[in-house]
């Protein structure tokens, strides 16, 4: 029987589920592997999504002299989490539909499921490519969605080459994308927020489906000034970057996720603002971050059970991580091999409790 939805999510006093025993804090090792857990260069080709690694993201590529490097997180009071073998991998998403929405964070992560479930423990035949991959032995489907701000947003044309953004307080000057962003979480007079078409599309294509996830991770865009995108509040006034700009947009992703699915076992999880180079282990371990605070907020009103609605916080772990795990040339993103694995592995432990 599909799980029964409540249409009044405004008005609702449950909050949606969290697993703090997987991740409000523990103990991060770092290993070299005897064989690297893939070859990043040669599998993402194999697994069709190397059309998400553009030059301006080859970055991304853990080192040639250190692509033997992986992470395992033992939650305090808990048993460790490792990157799982392809084989594992595979046994743990078999049946299952996964679709990753966000921003280049949540690329890093898709690409990431996608090698670990394609290369290794001879290669799992698989069918499409670039944002929808099928592995038909193990009737696993992948799908990515571009949500970098969570909700749909509109854009107008850029001037001059150049843009900009602020870190610590300074502006630093990037390539321009040639159009500038305008998004509006609370929705414009008379009309309410929109969420982003993909996910509406993906909501319509696997309704009725059994097993499928929808894993939420963004938010960078949110943490800074930029001068491609302008954000504007309720009012119609231009509002600055922060935590209630993420938590608006996640409530109204979330709302529009909790009425549109359907089915058994259809759920979706929410993976908390990843973490900046430099972020003190003591802002998002100890307690709470605002970030943090700002999901639970929008999350606020939804039960796993009647909603399939969760939040797993990634927040703490990915910030115990060593610096060495960031990208060159990036506060947010990570090597690949390495963190989005972890996370990834730490998703399948969660979905397999939540699966029991």
């Amino acid at each position: 029987m599909p799980r029964a939805r409540c249409c009044l999510l405004l008005v609702a006093t449950l909050a949606a589920a969290s697993f703090p025993e997987l991740t409000r804090d523990g103990t991060i090792k770092q290993h070299t592997d005897a064989t690297p857990r893939y070859d990043a260069d040669k599998c993402f080709k194999r697994a069709g999504v190397s059309s998400f690694i553009s030059s301006n993201r080859r970055y991304w590529i853990h080192p040639k002299r250190r692509p033997d490097t992986s992470y395992s997180w033992t939650p305090t009071g808990g048993t460790r989490i490792e990157v799982p073998t392809a084989a594992a991998a595979r046994r743990a998403l078999q049946n299952h539909t996964i679709v990753v929405i966000g921003d280049s964070l949540s690329i890093q992560s898709y690409v990431s499921l996608a090698a670990l479930l394609v290369c290794g423990d001879g290669d799992a035949a698989r069918k499409g490519g670039g944002a929808s991959i099928r592995l038909p032995e193990y009737s696993i489907e992948l799908r990515h969605v571009d949500a970098r701000f969570g909700v749909a947003s509109s854009q107008t044309k850029a001037t001059g080459g150049s843009a900009w953004f602020v870190d610590k307080g300074k502006k630093k000057h990037m390539r321009s994308r040639g159009v500038k962003s305008v998004v509006r979480p609370w929705g414009e007079p008379g009309k309410p927020p929109q969420a982003i078409e993909g996910v509406v599309e993906a909501l319509r294509d696997f309704k009725g489906r059994e097993d499928v996830t929808y894993v939420v991770i963004y938010g960078h865009w949110f943490s800074s000034r930029r001068s491609d995108v302008s954000f504007y509040s309720k009012a119609g006034k231009p509002i600055a970057p922060g935590p209630k700009l993420y938590e608006q947009t996640t409530r109204v992703l979330s709302r529009e996720l909790a009425n549109g699915m359907t089915g058994t076992k259809q759920r979706a999880v929410f993976l908390g603002f990843p973490p900046i180079k430099n972020a003190k282990t003591s802002d998002v371990c100890s307690h709470d971050s605002k970030w943090s605070r700002a999901v639970q907020t929008a999350l606020a009103g939804f039960d796993a059970e009647r909603h399939g609605v969760f939040f797993l916080d990634l927040e703490c772990p990915l910030a115990r991580l060593p610096h060495s795990s960031y990208a060159y040339r990036s506060p947010g993103h990570r090597h690949l091999p390495g963190a989005p694995d972890l996370a990834n592995a730490i998703l399948m432990r969660f979905l397999a409790h939540v699966d029991r």
